[in-house]
């Protein structure tokens, strides 16, 4: 049986403990499998035995070929060391190249040495036909969705290739992995497994690669279909809880609310965590609707909130307002819905008197609402198909040229050349001190005494906006610093 090997490189060293199960793997594979073909899987932040099990896979007479899927970052050069491992091993085997990244990048991509083909858009769609092509010998070089290098060393891009309908994509293939590993639990859960109902989303956020990969669009399964699934995963496969990774759960309101009562009508007791859902769907919503999320198992909501100034949420595009993200913090908390808020700080135009604005308000949040989860503030990052890339990049932001020097991209190797050396300091205190507005569950033991201590050393800098000598930031990193030895 012809044979494809799919590879899940590892995001990067912060995630090298994670266990969220590769769905992009399974989605691929799901097709190629009901058309016959033998799927092999490696997930790099699994085995570390990965370079002789790839070697091995790679070494079999009926191997067709390898699939890197990837995001942007040092995803990117982990899987360049997979690459390599299956260039050494089988120089003409070719490597294939999908995901976010070359989905936004294709040319780029397929210019690389170690990339044969570059596939952009949704994998379902354009991978199988080409992988068909490598089994029957016949030319691929027409089919949509692909860029590639031609004889003459240019790169090729093809037409866009069509979308998938997902209520007609084949059953996932969970036993591909052992399950027992990716199984995580969330707030004192039981095993959860995550799962996408839905893909894309219709607003216009800057920050965010989705207009750009999915062209403002949202598609979802059925609801019957989104039910068949959870009761899969409970039954078939012991899960207590679901990560739901959709962009935007809630898009079309009738849908998600048939999703919750099917929930309910099923007795189907699942613990439901990471809904993403917008502050201004929430605001809109009355009572009776937060309470069938709360009856249905949602125990946890997502809400991007990014910002706590409404002149920095107007000029990302968010299209929300602080006084709605507060009036639904409170109403979260009356029916017992743990809202969890995510921020970030130096997207182009922001002001400090913003940031500032920003960490007032999560210190609001949290106080108007203590069982409240707020990450702290991150450092913005403009990843391309972005808005604010384009905005980065005409405001003198250099970016990597090559598919490789984004391998070495993140917040930590980002030089965002608008802000001023005196603002960046600014923006690393922020990020340090708003790391201590919520620090509820995050650590145990001495850490968590030392943390709550500072908390209120920290709330107090907030209140009074006192940024500017921090002594106890020294000593913060070095606390972190050994704890992570």
């Amino acid at each position: 049986m012809p044979r494809v090997v799919l590879v899940h490189p590892n995001p990067g060293p912060k995630d090298r403990d994670q266990q969220i199960l590769p769905l992009g793997i399974l989605y691929v594979a799901a097709p190629l499998i009901a058309r016959g073909y033998d799927v092999s899987v490696i997930d790099q932040r699994k085995d570390a035995n990965w370079p002789q099990a790839l070697r091995e896979l790679v070494g079999q007479p009926d191997t067709l070929c390898v699939g890197i899927s990837t995001m942007t970052g040092p995803q990117i050069a982990h899987g360049l060391e997979m690459a390599r491992v299956v260039r050494d091993a089988q120089p003409r085997l070719p490597i294939v190249w999908g995901g976010v990244h070359p989905s936004l990048l294709p040319e780029q991509t397929a210019a690389h040495p170690l990339v044969d083909v570059a596939c952009f858009g949704e994998g379902e769609t354009v991978f199988p036909p080409l992988v068909d092509a490598f089994r029957d010998g016949t030319d691929w070089t027409r089919l949509p969705g692909l860029a590639f290098k031609g004889s003459d060393g240019a790169v090729v891009k093809n037409e866009a290739a069509g979308v998938p309908d997902l209520d007609a994509i084949p059953p996932l293939p969970y036993d591909l992995f052992d399950l027992q590993k990716y199984k995580v639990s969330a707030l004192r859960s039981g095993p959860s497994l995550p799962m996408v109902t839905s893909r894309g989303c219709r607003f216009r956020c800057a920050y965010c690669y989705i207009q750009e990969f999915f062209k403002r669009t949202w598609r979802g399964l059925s609801p019957d279909k989104v039910i068949a699934e959870f009761k899969r995963l409970a039954d078939e496969f012991g899960a207590e809880g679901v990560f739901l990774l959709d962009d935007f759960f809630f898009q079309d309101r009738k849908r998600a609310a048939a999703i919750l009562q099917g929930l309910i009508d099923n007795n189907l007791r699942l613990n439901l965590y990471n809904a993403n859902c917008r502050a201004d769907f929430l605001y809109r919503s009355d009572d009776a609707y937060l309470k069938l999320m709360y009856d249905a198992g949602i125990k946890t909501l997502f809400v991007g909130t990014e910002a706590g100034s409404d002149i920095t949420l107007k000029l990302m595009k968010k299209d929300i307002k602080t006084q709605q993200v507060l009036e639904v913090n409170r109403r979260l908390a009356k029916v017992g819905i743990k809202a969890v808020y995510s921020f970030m700080a130096g997207m182009p135009d922001e002001t400090e008197a913003e940031v500032m604005e920003t960490l007032q308000f999560m210190l609001r949040l949290k106080r108007e609402n203590p069982g409240a989860m707020l990450y702290k503030v991150c450092l913005f990052v403009p990843f391309p198909g972005t808005e604010y890339f384009e905005r980065a990049e005409k405001m003198g932001c250099q970016f990597p040229k090559s598919f490789e020097g984004w391998g070495n991209f993140d917040y930590n190797h980002v030089n965002l050349s608008y802000l001023s050396p005196a603002f960046k300091e600014f923006l690393h205190r922020a990020e340090e001190i708003s790391a201590f507005i919520d620090v509820d569950g995050k650590a145990t033991g001495i850490v968590d005494l030392v943390a709550r201590a500072y908390s209120v050393v920290a709330q107090r800098r907030i209140d009074r906006q006192s940024y500017r000598f921090m002594p106890e930031l020294g000593l913060i990193k070095a606390a972190r610093a050994f704890q992570q030895a």
